[in-house]
């Protein structure tokens, strides 16, 4: 056992020995400012969730994104379009989906009520998520394939910054 353990703790230090050996992170120049981080938000934080790009926010309004996508004014109407009239739908969705996670306190002790009321708000928690992979599809569909190649690299890349920003700076809660 004694022996076991001892060869386990030298495994380990070997090996984190061998991955620290020569580890160099290559500089990234940055595709996003600071400013860039506070328009769209930390990770994960963005107005749809974690689903594909809404993470970042209205990222076809970013100068950035469109200069690099080369984004058509009409394309920006549309997924704008797309946008918002889902958010309203999303708006709906999730203040129904709270009342019923209140309601849902109210009937303790209730197993059939509270039962019934769970169904509920799990079937408005997955419409909110099919309206937001219709969204998604959407505005995937506004897009050429070049310009969806391109944004998943530059979606790539933001979350790469994004993770080298948290880490550098930690999480910091924004004024809201």
């Amino acid at each position: 056992m004694r022996k076991s353990v001892l060869l386990l703790l030298s495994l380990f230090a070997i090996s984190g020995l061998l991955l620290s050996y020569g580890w160099k992170e290559e500089p990234v120049p940055p595709m996003v400012s600071e400013d860039d981080m506070e328009f769209m938000g930390p990770m994960g934080e963005g107005p749809m969730g974690p689903f594909g790009f809404e993470r970042f926010g209205r990222w076809w309004k970013n100068s950035r994104f469109v200069k690099e996508l080369n984004l058509t004014n009409e394309q920006i109407g549309k997924i704008d379009k797309i946008f918002t009239d889902t958010e309203k739908k999303l708006i709906d969705l999730r203040a129904a989906c709270r009342k019923a996670e209140l309601e849902l306190r109210g009937l303790e002790g209730k197993e059939a009520e509270s039962l019934k009321k769970i169904d509920e708000i799990y079937k408005l928690k997955a419409e909110i998520h099919k309206n937001i992979f219709l969204m998604t599809n959407q505005i995937k569909k506004e897009l050429t394939p070049e310009q969806l190649k391109k944004l998943e690299e530059i979606k790539f890349t933001i979350a790469r910054e994004r993770m080298r920003h948290f880490r550098e700076k930690g999480f910091q809660r924004r004024n809201r």
